[in-house]
């Protein structure tokens, strides 16, 4: 009797340590996937992003709209077309202007991308029209459909009927009493609005704000006359050493919307920093 209860409390024991060591592969396994979802969803946060692209053809210019186009040493991102390079006119962290080649104003589809750095969350690609509608997108998958039957055969047609004979032409009856005059009727309902007319004219310009030495904002700022829009900014710094960079956000400064840039890295007494806003209008 003694053997027996031994040896059953040691098999107790065998599965529950058993048990213990498999919760402790499982609760590895389930905490390796949070961290693994927790970086993926950190990269695409800071992938760099190209949602569209709006092109000047009477300035030559292309606007390029997106998130992440900062680069960490606050140079301008490389731009290319159809595999060329291309000039780098304003940039910021989502809006970057390029000066658009005379090869490329003729009437097409073209491959536009953008880098930042050589990793893969650092590049983006978008199809660019120039002058005339792109390639249509793929259509999504359609649902299963159902098998349609076979068309029945014609049936024959009936016999024509036969034509009756003309009755003769009655006699004009008296003509009637003039009726009463009738009241006027209300007013109709005021009728739906026309449709819009053509689009109007975008016009833009890129007026510059005074160079300064400023860690924070505003720092160097810029806004738009009467009339215009803000639709975004750039930072340039002319001078300073290659650590030290600049970030930029629209704000408001005396009521006005502006956009307005600082330095960001090591302290420096010499570095300076310079606003560069996008200042638009519709004619």
């Amino acid at each position: 009797m003694t053997k027996f209860f031994g040896g059953k409390a040691l098999a107790i024991r065998l599965r529950m340590s058993s048990m213990t060591t498999r919760l402790g592969v499982l609760t590895g396994l389930m905490a390796g996937l949070s961290l693994s979802n927790q970086a993926q969803a950190q990269e695409n946060q800071n992938r760099l992003v190209i949602t569209n692209v709006d092109v000047d053809h009477g300035q030559k210019l292309m606007f390029i709209h997106g998130r992440n186009f900062s680069t960490s040493s606050g140079t301008a991102p490389v731009v290319r077309v159809a595999e060329i390079g291309v000039t780098v006119k304003t940039y910021g962290a989502s809006t970057v202007v390029a000066e658009l080649p005379p090869a490329f104003l003729q009437p097409g589809t073209y491959l536009l991308t953008m880098a930042t750095g050589s990793n893969l969350e650092q590049n983006d690609a978008f199809d660019v029209t120039i002058g005339a509608v792109g390639p249509q997108g793929l259509k999504g998958d359609t649902g299963p459909q159902g098998l349609k039957g076979d068309t029945g055969p014609k049936g024959d047609m009936g016999p024509q009927g036969l034509k009756g004979d003309t009755g003769p032409k009655g006699d004009m009856g008296p003509q009637g009493p003039q009726g009463v005059q009738g009241i006027q009727g209300l007013k109709g309902d005021t009728g739906d609005q026309g449709p819009s007319g053509p689009p109007r004219a975008l016009s833009c310009r890129y007026p510059v704000g005074a160079t300064v030495n400023s860690y924070s904002y505003p720092g160097s700022y810029v806004g738009c006359l009467p009339g215009e829009f803000l639709t975004g900014g750039a930072c340039t710094v002319p001078s300073g050493s290659s650590s030290i960079g600049a970030e930029g956000t629209i704000t408001s400064v005396s009521g006005n919307t502006v956009y307005a840039c600082a330095l960001v890295g090591p302290s420096s007494t010499t570095a300076k920093v310079r606003a560069e806003g996008i200042c638009c209008k519709l004619y």
